[in-house]
């Protein structure tokens, strides 16, 4: 067995029997594992939520803010 990988790139289409890169380019693969990032809104903060190092809506077990308990993270 073989593993590649290709971290940082952008995936056009994943085919069947691989994946396709913008502008055509391919990659042969009997499987693909395809991950991807997130990035964290602008807005928590500045709304007056408590956020963490990251910026990050800070809460509690049940996924509601720790500082306005009438709000989720989704």
């Amino acid at each position: 067995m073989r593993v590649g990988t290709h971290s940082g790139v952008e995936v056009a289409k994943a085919l069947p029997d691989g994946v396709e890169f913008p502008g055509g380019c391919s990659v042969p693969a009997g499987a693909v594992l395809w991950t991807g990032g997130t990035h964290v809104s602008p807005v928590a903060a500045p709304a007056g939520l408590t956020t963490d190092e990251c910026d990050r809506m800070v809460t509690d077990s049940a996924v509601r803010s720790v500082s306005h308990p009438e709000l989720l993270r989704v």
